[in-house]
């Protein structure tokens, strides 16, 4: 049987520590001393309704289906969409005297990726077509019916090489056997090896490969989107919900990246960093204990 817990007197501070403390909670963090301010809940945040799990995973179905669309449209339409995208970040910042510069490195960014991309997609239209018209080229010079041609010549030469032909090949596999011969044992030595190393090989670079573009368009869609549009992808849009900090304000780019990285953390506890939010009392899952955030419901 354990010990009962004994009770430890600690001594009384002082008069000058309890000051001195008092103090510095009155004012800002010091990262010395434990202060409430990192755990608290911002009082305009309580009595505010949660977002429901039904909600939360309705809109996170829908944006993943935003983000699968994403990957697979032509570049122009994305830049586009980037375009409209940077514009309407600029427009939610345009009321904010202090971020006049971000602003304006929204629109300007936007201009300059849909005309970058104009540019590629031209010049992509203009190589095809310089392609297109080598090849019908190619294809009259090599045409049979040539005008002028005369069908004596063509015999002549077509019996000729096809005896030059004829010799060719017949060397060609002579060699070819030789060749077989002398490396069949090295052959099946190495070929079972060579099989599954170029089998893992290649399934490891499609899948970072895959990983790599998902990673990419999803960090993105996320953090822009919650960053730039006050806490509410698109999915959350629709589903009337959003993200905030404890301390009632939006997430910086910073945030919102650091955000969507415990998506992943999620998934490496096998999704129990998401089904937490059944029991947790402020239905918080892993990506908002790491980012120290709540999903509100937004409906009246």
């Amino acid at each position: 049987m354990s010990p009962p817990h004994q009770h430890i007197d600690t001594p009384p501070l002082s008069s000058d520590v309890e000051n001195n403390t008092a103090d510095k909670l009155e004012t800002v963090e010091t990262k010395d001393i434990v202060t409430p301010y990192a755990f608290g809940v911002a009082n305009s945040l309580l009595g505010k309704r949660l977002a429901t799990p039904f909600q939360r995973g309705l809109a996170q179905c829908i944006d993943l289906l935003f983000v699968a669309i994403l990957s697979s449209l032509d570049a122009l339409f994305l830049a586009i969409i980037a375009t409209v995208t940077f514009y309407k970040a600029s427009r939610n910042v345009a009321n904010q005297s202090h971020k006049k510069t971000t602003r304006s490195f929204l629109r300007i960014g936007g201009a300059f990726m849909l005309f970058w991309t104009v540019l590629l997609t031209l010049d992509a239209a203009n190589e095809a077509n310089y392609f297109r018209d080598d090849a019908t080229v190619s294809n009259v010079i090599d045409s049979p019916n040539r005008p002028g041609e005369k069908n004596g010549a063509n015999d002549d030469i077509g019996v000729n090489e096809q005896a030059q032909n004829k010799g060719v090949h017949e060397n060609g596999l002579q060699e070819a056997e030789d060749i077989e011969s002398d490396l069949a044992d090295f052959d099946d030595a190495t070929s079972e090896p060579s099989a599954n190393t170029y089998s893992i090989v290649a399934w490891i670079k499609g899948l970072i490969t895959e990983l790599g573009l998902g990673f990419g368009w999803a960090a993105l869609y996320y953090s822009v989107f919650t960053a730039w549009f006050n806490g509410k992808t698109p999915g959350k849009r629709l589903l009337n919900i959003q993200v905030l900090k404890l301390d009632g304000s939006g997430l910086s780019l910073w945030e919102s990246f650091g955000r969507y990285g415990g998506y992943g953390a999620g998934l490496a506890t096998g999704l129990l960093g998401f089904v937490q939010i059944y029991w947790d009392p402020n239905r918080q899952a892993i990506q908002d204990k790491i980012s120290e955030t709540l999903v509100i419901s937004t409906h009246d």
